[in-house]
């Protein structure tokens, strides 16, 4: 396993099989991709498992590959060691349980398995969400999600795919996806936005009627022009009511918390540089496909 202590998907982890040759990159030529960390190469190391062994291998063409605070080509990695790749932090985890036989160690059990991923049907998730007339027309009753995302991305009907993961996804899930795409596009610009994105994560993890709360009295005295305010409507749409504590509950319209969502990262998409808010939207949707291909620490600990 390896989880990743740094950047927009800080927190994820990534399970290898015993037997599986996997990349990690920028570009689609890797099996993981990290289209927005600019310093990966293409291709940037390889990791293999086997029975007793895990081998890392550098492909990156002299960017380089740091483990443990020393530049490495080709070794092998044990529990606990860390990968330095780009601006990503990779923190390493074996576990695999040996048995010994004649013949040498041989695995007889695996703690963690790869979590499977649940196939979810376009149709059913974009019921009553409001998407183009363009992106209506490709939907059909087989379609599943991830698919008629990419569908969408390939009709440059950028904004329908970041509305479908967002309502895709589970709202703590979606709130956190959404937390880090702001963090992501607003790097530059974030000190008045810091506050609002870890109150927002703070309600993906522990979605509490007064986490809710926070967020939401930050986002009121917060300026509406910031991606971030957005963020903290989002985690108060995403609870059980609407209204304070002790009153009756007055449920939120269904996908209410997609439009907090959606303003998020339209606002964060154009931020820092206009220019670039399409490259933003195309690392938004990228991510938003990891992140829901990945389970993350916390999301067992809540219902």
């Amino acid at each position: 396993m390896l989880q990743i202590l740094t950047g927009p998907e800080s927190g994820r982890r990534i399970y290898l099989k015993t037997g599986q040759m996997a990349s990690f990159g920028r570009t689609e030529w890797s099996d993981f991709a990290f289209s927005y960390d600019q310093r990966l190469a293409d291709v940037h190391f390889s990791i293999e498992t086997n029975d007793d062994t895990v081998t890392l291998v550098d492909t990156s063409d002299g960017k380089g590959v740091v483990v443990d605070g020393q530049k490495v080509t080709k070794c092998k990695l044990i529990s606990g060691q860390k990968i330095k790749a780009g601006s990503l932090v990779f923190e390493v985890t074996t576990e695999l349980l040996f048995e010994t036989s004649g013949s040498g160690p041989v695995a007889v059990a695996q703690k963690q398995a790869a979590v499977p991923i649940p196939t979810e049907l376009a149709i059913r998730v974009c019921e009553d969400l409001e998407l183009s007339d363009a992106a209506t027309e490709l939907l059909d009753q087989t379609t599943e999600v991830l698919t008629f995302v990419d569908h969408l991305s390939s009709e440059n009907l950028l904004l329908d795919a970041l509305r479908v993961i967002a309502a895709s996804l589970s709202k703590r899930k979606a709130l956190w996806w959404a937390a880090n795409c702001v963090e992501s596009a607003c790097a530059d610009r974030l000190q008045a936005q810091e506050h609002l994105i870890s109150l927002a994560r703070a309600w993906a993890q522990e979605p509490t009627t007064e986490n809710g709360q926070n967020a939401l009295h930050a986002a009121e005295t917060t300026d509406s022009k910031l991606p971030a305010c957005w963020l903290g409507h989002a985690a108060s749409w995403s609870g059980e009511s609407l209204a304070p504590p002790g009153l009756a509950v007055v449920s939120p319209a269904k996908h209410l918390n997609v439009q907090g969502i959606m303003a998020a990262l339209l606002l964060a998409a154009v931020f820092i540089n206009p220019a670039k808010s399409t490259e933003n939207y195309r690392n938004f949707i990228e991510l938003g496909k990891q992140v829901s291909k990945t389970t993350l620490d916390w999301e067992s600990k809540i219902a």
